[in-house]
C-alpha cells in the first residue's frame, strides 16, 4: 500500500542522502498485481497483456503525473527526451 511504499522510499532516500550525497524524489508506487507478474513471465508489456489491471491503472496514472510535470516549451533548446531524462537526475545534497 501507499504508506508502506513511502516508508520504503524514506529508507532509500536516507541511504542515498547519507552515502551518495544525493537527494531523490518520490514519484509514486505501483501495487503488487498478479496480472503484472503474469505479464513479466510472458515477457509482454503490462499495458498490452492486462490493460485494465490495477497495476496498469497505477502505471498510467504515474505516467500522466510525470508527463504533466514536464515543462514542455517549443522554444526550449532541450528535446522532450532530455526534459524527461531530467526528471530522473539526482540532486546533490548541500
Amino acid at each position: 500500500d501507499e504508506a508502506h511504499a513511502e516508508k520504503i522510499f524514506d529508507r532509500v532516500e536516507t541511504t542515498a542522502r547519507l552515502f551518495v550525497q544525493t537527494r531523490i524524489h518520490y514519484a509514486g508506487m505501483i501495487p503488487f498485481d498478479l496480472e503484472m507478474q503474469q505479464a513479466i513471465w510472458r515477457r509482454q508489456p503490462l499495458l498490452t497483456y492486462a490493460p485494465e489491471s490495477l497495476a496498469a491503472q497505477y502505471l498510467r496514472q504515474l505516467g500522466r503525473r510525470l508527463h504533466s510535470s514536464l515543462k514542455l516549451d517549443s522554444s526550449a533548446t532541450n528535446s522532450w527526451r532530455e526534459q524527461f531524462a531530467g526528471l530522473f537526475r539526482t540532486t546533490k545534497v548541500t
